[in-house]
Protein backbone atom coordinates (compact mmCIF):
# COMPACT_ATOMS: atom_id res chain seq x y z
CA UNK A 1 0.00 0.00 0.00
CA UNK A 2 1.29 3.45 -0.94
CA UNK A 3 0.73 6.86 0.52
CA UNK A 4 1.83 10.33 -0.57
CA UNK A 5 3.79 12.93 1.33
CA UNK A 6 5.08 16.45 0.67
CA UNK A 7 8.89 16.55 0.58
CA UNK A 8 11.84 18.67 -0.55
CA UNK A 9 15.25 17.51 -1.78
CA UNK A 10 17.23 20.68 -1.06
CA UNK A 11 16.77 24.07 0.56
CA UNK A 12 15.15 26.86 -1.41
CA UNK A 13 11.90 28.54 -2.30
CA UNK A 14 9.08 26.23 -1.06
CA UNK A 15 7.03 26.86 -4.22
CA UNK A 16 9.92 25.47 -6.26
CA UNK A 17 11.22 22.83 -3.85
CA UNK A 18 8.15 21.10 -2.42
CA UNK A 19 6.77 18.13 -4.33
CA UNK A 20 4.69 15.00 -3.83
CA UNK A 21 6.36 11.64 -3.31
CA UNK A 22 5.00 8.11 -3.03
CA UNK A 23 6.14 6.01 -0.07
CA UNK A 24 5.08 2.84 1.72
CA UNK A 25 2.81 2.81 4.78
CA UNK A 26 4.43 1.30 7.84
CA UNK A 27 2.79 -0.84 10.54
CA UNK A 28 2.97 0.53 14.10
CA UNK A 29 5.30 -1.32 16.45
CA UNK A 30 4.89 -1.55 20.20
CA UNK A 31 4.32 1.90 21.67
CA UNK A 32 3.41 3.40 18.28
CA UNK A 33 0.23 4.43 16.47
CA UNK A 34 -0.73 4.82 12.82
CA UNK A 35 -2.72 7.93 11.89
CA UNK A 36 -4.18 9.39 8.74
CA UNK A 37 -3.73 13.13 8.55
CA UNK A 38 -6.87 15.26 8.33
CA UNK A 39 -5.81 18.93 8.18
CA UNK A 40 -2.60 20.95 8.39
CA UNK A 41 -2.03 24.72 8.43
CA UNK A 42 0.74 26.44 6.51
CA UNK A 43 2.77 28.51 8.96
CA UNK A 44 5.68 30.94 8.44
CA UNK A 45 7.95 28.32 10.04
CA UNK A 46 7.04 25.91 7.22
CA UNK A 47 8.48 28.38 4.71
CA UNK A 48 11.58 28.95 6.85
CA UNK A 49 12.15 25.20 7.27
CA UNK A 50 12.22 24.58 3.51
CA UNK A 51 14.34 27.70 2.95
CA UNK A 52 16.88 26.42 5.48
CA UNK A 53 16.53 29.49 7.74
CA UNK A 54 14.63 27.85 10.61
CA UNK A 55 16.15 26.79 13.93
CA UNK A 56 15.64 23.13 13.00
CA UNK A 57 17.21 21.43 10.00
CA UNK A 58 16.30 18.09 8.39
CA UNK A 59 18.71 15.25 9.13
CA UNK A 60 18.64 14.03 5.55
CA UNK A 61 16.97 14.50 2.16
CA UNK A 62 14.40 14.02 0.84
CA UNK A 63 12.88 15.70 3.89
CA UNK A 64 9.13 15.62 4.65
CA UNK A 65 7.62 19.04 5.36
CA UNK A 66 4.90 20.28 7.70
CA UNK A 67 5.13 21.50 11.29
CA UNK A 68 1.67 20.68 12.64
CA UNK A 69 -1.64 19.04 11.84
CA UNK A 70 -4.48 16.89 13.07
CA UNK A 71 -5.13 13.24 12.33
CA UNK A 72 -7.32 10.24 13.07
CA UNK A 73 -5.95 7.07 14.63
CA UNK A 74 -6.15 4.07 12.28
CA UNK A 75 -4.19 1.48 14.27
CA UNK A 76 -2.45 1.21 17.64
CA UNK A 77 0.51 -0.97 18.54
CA UNK A 78 0.99 -3.04 21.64
CA UNK A 79 1.54 -1.21 24.92
CA UNK A 80 -0.65 1.69 23.78
CA UNK A 81 -3.66 1.63 26.07
CA UNK A 82 -4.82 5.26 26.31
CA UNK A 83 -5.33 5.91 22.59
CA UNK A 84 -7.92 4.11 20.49
CA UNK A 85 -8.80 3.67 16.84
CA UNK A 86 -10.94 6.62 15.78
CA UNK A 87 -9.44 9.10 18.25
CA UNK A 88 -8.49 12.44 16.75
CA UNK A 89 -5.07 13.75 17.63
CA UNK A 90 -2.80 16.75 17.18
CA UNK A 91 0.59 15.79 15.75
CA UNK A 92 3.48 16.85 18.02
CA UNK A 93 6.35 15.20 16.15
CA UNK A 94 7.79 18.33 14.62
CA UNK A 95 8.63 18.77 10.95
CA UNK A 96 7.38 16.09 8.60
CA UNK A 97 3.66 15.68 9.17
CA UNK A 98 2.44 16.60 5.67
CA UNK A 99 1.76 13.02 4.63
CA UNK A 100 -1.40 11.01 4.21
CA UNK A 101 -0.47 8.44 6.86
CA UNK A 102 2.21 8.47 9.51
CA UNK A 103 3.50 6.16 12.25
CA UNK A 104 4.25 8.03 15.47
CA UNK A 105 5.36 7.25 18.99
CA UNK A 106 2.60 7.50 21.57
CA UNK A 107 4.13 10.64 23.07
CA UNK A 108 4.20 12.38 19.68
CA UNK A 109 0.47 13.05 19.69
CA UNK A 110 -2.06 14.84 21.86
CA UNK A 111 -5.57 13.38 21.95
CA UNK A 112 -8.06 16.08 20.98
CA UNK A 113 -11.41 16.49 22.76
CA UNK A 114 -14.04 14.74 20.68
CA UNK A 115 -16.09 17.96 20.52
CA UNK A 116 -13.25 20.02 19.05
CA UNK A 117 -13.37 20.78 15.32
CA UNK A 118 -10.37 18.92 13.81
CA UNK A 119 -9.54 22.03 11.76
CA UNK A 120 -9.06 23.96 15.00
CA UNK A 121 -7.23 20.94 16.42
CA UNK A 122 -4.82 21.10 13.50
CA UNK A 123 -3.79 24.58 14.71
CA UNK A 124 -3.51 23.63 18.38
CA UNK A 125 0.20 22.80 18.61
CA UNK A 126 2.01 26.05 17.79
CA UNK A 127 0.23 29.38 18.07
CA UNK A 128 -2.17 29.01 21.03
CA UNK A 129 0.55 27.44 23.25
CA UNK A 130 2.90 30.26 22.26
CA UNK A 131 0.32 32.79 23.44
CA UNK A 132 -0.45 30.84 26.63
CA UNK A 133 3.18 30.33 27.65
CA UNK A 134 4.22 33.92 26.90
CA UNK A 135 1.33 35.20 29.02
CA UNK A 136 2.50 32.90 31.85
CA UNK A 137 6.20 33.60 31.35
CA UNK A 138 6.51 35.34 34.71
CA UNK A 139 3.69 33.64 36.58
CA UNK A 140 -0.08 33.66 36.33
CA UNK A 141 -1.34 36.75 34.47
CA UNK A 142 -2.55 39.51 36.78
CA UNK A 143 -6.07 40.76 36.09
CA UNK A 144 -6.02 44.39 34.98
CA UNK A 145 -2.43 44.32 33.68
CA UNK A 146 -1.78 45.51 30.13
CA UNK A 147 -0.20 43.56 27.26
CA UNK A 148 1.01 45.30 24.10
CA UNK A 149 1.40 43.27 20.90
CA UNK A 150 1.95 43.69 17.19
CA UNK A 151 0.52 41.21 14.67
CA UNK A 152 -2.70 41.46 16.66
CA UNK A 153 -4.72 39.63 14.01
CA UNK A 154 -2.21 36.77 13.60
CA UNK A 155 -3.04 33.40 15.12
CA UNK A 156 -0.81 34.17 18.12
CA UNK A 157 -2.32 37.65 18.43
CA UNK A 158 -5.91 36.41 18.30
CA UNK A 159 -5.08 33.76 20.90
CA UNK A 160 -3.61 36.48 23.13
CA UNK A 161 -6.81 38.49 22.77
CA UNK A 162 -8.98 35.48 23.62
CA UNK A 163 -6.86 34.43 26.59
CA UNK A 164 -6.67 38.05 27.69
CA UNK A 165 -10.44 38.02 28.15
CA UNK A 166 -10.15 34.83 30.21
CA UNK A 167 -7.58 36.38 32.54
CA UNK A 168 -9.05 39.89 32.66
CA UNK A 169 -6.14 41.54 30.86
CA UNK A 170 -6.02 44.77 28.88
CA UNK A 171 -4.70 43.73 25.47
CA UNK A 172 -3.56 46.48 23.11
CA UNK A 173 -2.98 45.29 19.55
CA UNK A 174 -1.18 46.85 16.60
CA UNK A 175 -2.32 45.69 13.16
CA UNK A 176 -1.32 46.42 9.60
CA UNK A 177 -4.77 47.05 8.07
CA UNK A 178 -8.39 47.88 8.76
CA UNK A 179 -9.21 44.26 8.03
CA UNK A 180 -6.84 43.30 10.83
CA UNK A 181 -8.62 45.68 13.18
CA UNK A 182 -11.94 44.06 12.33
CA UNK A 183 -10.53 40.59 13.01
CA UNK A 184 -9.26 41.64 16.43
CA UNK A 185 -12.62 43.13 17.37
CA UNK A 186 -14.40 40.01 16.14
CA UNK A 187 -12.11 37.98 18.43
CA UNK A 188 -13.20 40.06 21.42
CA UNK A 189 -10.79 43.00 21.45
CA UNK A 190 -12.13 46.39 22.52
CA UNK A 191 -12.29 48.71 19.50
CA UNK A 192 -10.36 51.39 21.41
CA UNK A 193 -7.51 48.93 22.06
CA UNK A 194 -6.65 48.18 18.40
CA UNK A 195 -4.48 50.58 16.40
CA UNK A 196 -2.77 50.64 13.04
CA UNK A 197 0.89 49.63 13.21
CA UNK A 198 2.20 52.97 11.95
CA UNK A 199 3.62 56.23 13.25
CA UNK A 200 0.14 57.72 13.21
CA UNK A 201 -1.31 54.67 14.92
CA UNK A 202 1.29 54.93 17.69
CA UNK A 203 0.38 58.55 18.34
CA UNK A 204 -3.31 57.63 18.42
CA UNK A 205 -2.60 54.82 20.88
CA UNK A 206 -0.69 57.17 23.17
CA UNK A 207 -3.55 59.66 23.06
CA UNK A 208 -6.19 57.03 23.86
CA UNK A 209 -4.16 55.26 26.56
CA UNK A 210 -3.01 58.43 28.29
CA UNK A 211 -0.60 57.42 31.04
CA UNK A 212 -1.47 53.72 30.83
CA UNK A 213 1.37 51.52 29.66
CA UNK A 214 1.94 47.80 29.25
CA UNK A 215 3.94 45.57 31.57
CA UNK A 216 4.45 42.87 28.91
CA UNK A 217 4.94 43.13 25.16
CA UNK A 218 4.89 40.57 22.35
CA UNK A 219 6.79 41.19 19.11
CA UNK A 220 6.41 39.03 16.02
CA UNK A 221 7.62 41.54 13.45
CA UNK A 222 10.83 43.38 14.36
CA UNK A 223 12.03 46.70 12.95
CA UNK A 224 9.94 49.81 13.54
CA UNK A 225 6.94 47.73 14.59
CA UNK A 226 8.85 46.30 17.55
CA UNK A 227 9.93 49.82 18.48
CA UNK A 228 6.30 50.93 18.57
CA UNK A 229 5.52 48.09 20.99
CA UNK A 230 8.43 49.20 23.19
CA UNK A 231 7.14 52.78 23.19
CA UNK A 232 3.82 51.60 24.65
CA UNK A 233 5.48 49.66 27.48
CA UNK A 234 6.05 51.02 30.98
CA UNK A 235 9.12 51.04 33.16
CA UNK A 236 10.71 47.66 33.92
CA UNK A 237 8.44 46.01 31.34
CA UNK A 238 9.52 43.02 29.24
CA UNK A 239 9.12 42.49 25.50
CA UNK A 240 9.23 38.92 24.20
CA UNK A 241 10.14 38.46 20.54
CA UNK A 242 8.64 35.27 19.09
CA UNK A 243 8.88 35.95 15.36
CA UNK A 244 10.39 38.13 12.65
CA UNK A 245 7.71 38.54 10.01
CA UNK A 246 9.19 41.87 8.96
CA UNK A 247 12.60 40.23 8.45
CA UNK A 248 14.22 43.28 10.05
CA UNK A 249 16.35 43.45 13.20
CA UNK A 250 15.28 45.11 16.43
CA UNK A 251 16.15 48.78 16.77
CA UNK A 252 16.48 49.71 20.42
CA UNK A 253 17.16 53.32 21.47
CA UNK A 254 19.54 53.38 24.41
CA UNK A 255 17.12 55.43 26.48
CA UNK A 256 14.56 52.63 26.51
CA UNK A 257 17.13 50.40 28.18
CA UNK A 258 18.74 52.96 30.49
CA UNK A 259 15.84 55.11 31.61
CA UNK A 260 12.85 52.81 31.05
CA UNK A 261 14.68 49.67 32.10
CA UNK A 262 13.06 47.48 29.43
CA UNK A 263 14.00 43.83 29.23
CA UNK A 264 14.19 42.23 25.79
CA UNK A 265 13.96 38.45 25.53
CA UNK A 266 13.28 35.87 22.85
CA UNK A 267 10.72 33.09 22.92
CA UNK A 268 10.86 29.96 20.75
CA UNK A 269 8.28 27.30 21.51
CA UNK A 270 10.59 24.50 20.37
CA UNK A 271 13.18 25.47 22.97
CA UNK A 272 10.51 25.71 25.67
CA UNK A 273 9.34 22.18 24.83
CA UNK A 274 12.91 20.89 25.04
CA UNK A 275 13.37 22.48 28.46
CA UNK A 276 10.10 21.23 29.97
CA UNK A 277 8.55 17.85 30.56
CA UNK A 278 5.95 16.31 28.27
CA UNK A 279 3.52 16.52 31.19
CA UNK A 280 3.96 20.30 31.35
CA UNK A 281 3.50 20.64 27.60
CA UNK A 282 0.36 18.50 27.67
CA UNK A 283 -1.01 20.64 30.50
CA UNK A 284 -0.63 23.69 28.26
CA UNK A 285 -2.24 21.89 25.31
CA UNK A 286 -5.15 20.83 27.52
CA UNK A 287 -5.62 24.41 28.69
CA UNK A 288 -5.68 25.88 25.19
CA UNK A 289 -7.96 23.08 23.95
CA UNK A 290 -10.34 24.01 26.77
CA UNK A 291 -10.14 27.66 25.69
CA UNK A 292 -10.94 26.62 22.11
CA UNK A 293 -13.94 24.60 23.25
CA UNK A 294 -15.14 27.58 25.30
CA UNK A 295 -14.96 29.80 22.21
CA UNK A 296 -12.26 31.97 23.76
CA UNK A 297 -9.81 31.00 21.01
CA UNK A 298 -11.16 30.57 17.49
CA UNK A 299 -8.57 30.75 14.72
CA UNK A 300 -10.04 31.80 11.37
CA UNK A 301 -9.43 29.78 8.22
CA UNK A 302 -9.00 31.82 5.04
CA UNK A 303 -8.73 29.02 2.48
CA UNK A 304 -8.57 25.25 2.14
CA UNK A 305 -6.63 23.28 -0.47
CA UNK A 306 -6.17 19.56 -1.11
CA UNK A 307 -2.59 18.72 -0.13
CA UNK A 308 -1.98 17.68 -3.73
CA UNK A 309 -2.32 21.38 -4.62
CA UNK A 310 0.53 22.39 -2.33
CA UNK A 311 2.00 24.94 -4.75
CA UNK A 312 -1.33 26.73 -5.15
CA UNK A 313 -1.77 26.74 -1.39
CA UNK A 314 1.69 28.26 -0.87
CA UNK A 315 0.90 30.90 -3.47
CA UNK A 316 -2.30 31.77 -1.62
CA UNK A 317 -0.31 32.30 1.58
CA UNK A 318 2.08 34.60 -0.23
CA UNK A 319 -0.78 36.69 -1.60
CA UNK A 320 -1.16 38.19 1.88
CA UNK A 321 -4.24 39.83 3.43
CA UNK A 322 -5.58 36.37 4.17
CA UNK A 323 -7.63 36.99 7.26
CA UNK A 324 -6.77 33.53 8.56
CA UNK A 325 -4.78 30.37 7.97
CA UNK A 326 -4.50 28.40 4.75
CA UNK A 327 -5.22 24.74 5.52
CA UNK A 328 -4.12 21.68 3.61
CA UNK A 329 -6.76 18.97 3.58
CA UNK A 330 -5.69 15.35 3.48
CA UNK A 331 -9.22 14.07 3.04
CA UNK A 332 -11.83 14.97 0.44
CA UNK A 333 -13.03 18.58 0.56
Amino acid sequence: MKRQRVVFHEFGDPVDRLELEDCAVATPNSGEILIRLLHAPINPADFNYVEGTYGLKPKSFPAPAGMEGSGEVLQVGQEVHDIHVGDRVAVLSGAGCWQQQQVLDRDQVFVLPSELDPEQGAMLKVNPPTAWIMLHRYGKPTAGSMVIQNLGNSSVGLAVIGLGRRFGLEVVSLVRSEQGREQCVAAGAAANRVFLDSKEGLEQAKEVLGKLRGSLGFNGVGGDSALRVMNLLGEQATMLTYGAMGRKPLKVPTGLLLFKGLRLEGFWLTRWIREHSSEEYHEVLSAVAEAMLAGEIMLPVAARFPFTEIKAALGRVRDGSLGGKVLLNFREL
